[in-house]
């Protein structure tokens, strides 16, 4: 399981990439050669995994929940349509519809 960055880093772990930009509260993993199911199922491993851990400050205990956007493309794909902008606004608004519908989940789908 990666560890949880924080700061303006990335890191790269055989293919999967990680990257934490200096914004906000998230974080971006790139899963090349994985369709959306599988990413999908390692969202969710995070997820589960996140939601196990508790941390505890000043005497009282954190539980932490994460929402995840996913989505990919298929081999199929026009290539018009592929590209780092398309994939992070159709991730964005499936993270917000997590958001939206209680948090602490997973949702995604398809970037077509």
């Amino acid at each position: 399981m990666p560890r949880i960055m924080s700061g303006n880093q990335k890191k790269c772990l055989s293919r999967v990439c990680i990257h934490n930009p200096p914004y906000g509260q998230g974080f971006l993993i790139v899963l090349p050669e994985t369709d959306v199911n599988g990413a999908s199922v390692m969202a969710e491993r995070l997820q589960s995994e996140l939601s196990q851990r508790v941390t505890e400050t000043q005497g009282k205990e954190i539980f932490i929940t994460a929402s995840f956007g996913v989505t990919g493309f298929c081999p199929d794909t026009p290539d018009e349509m592929i590209s780092p902008e398309a994939m992070i606004n159709k991730a964005d608004k499936y993270l917000y519809q997590a958001k939206r519908e209680g948090r602490n989940r997973v949702m995604g789908g398809p970037l077509d």
